[in-house]
């Protein structure tokens, strides 16, 4: 199995006829905990040192929240506001979507 290279996070993809970009379907998939919300993506990049980031504005309950969610080269994904560092809700389904999209290996 050809996986997709890392790379590929913040591009925009096609996997069974939906055409998206990775990176910002992790963030939302990771915020999906509050229904009332929207999520606004503001910037996408990697590092040198092999690091997937998408800054997003979250707008809950008419407040506006800045997160950056982390993707590292090892797939370990988490969340950082204001500074602190945070574990993402639904890793699960996140890694499944990984492997759905061909960059992990089951």
């Amino acid at each position: 199995m050809n996986l997709r290279p890392f790379e590929d996070l913040i591009k925009t993809i096609e996997y069974d006829g939906e055409t998206f970009i990775p990176i910002e379907e992790i963030a939302k998939t990771a915020m999906s905990d509050i229904t009332d919300s929207t999520t606004k993506v503001l910037g996408m990049s990697i590092s040198k040192f092999g690091v997937a980031e998408c800054i997003i504005n979250r707008h809950v309950y008419e407040t506006d929240i800045k997160y950056c969610f982390y993707v590292t080269d090892t797939f370990n994904v988490f969340c950082n506001h204001n500074l602190e560092k945070m574990s993402v809700f639904n890793q699960v389904q996140i890694v499944k979507n990984l492997i759905k999209w061909g960059f992990v290996e089951p």
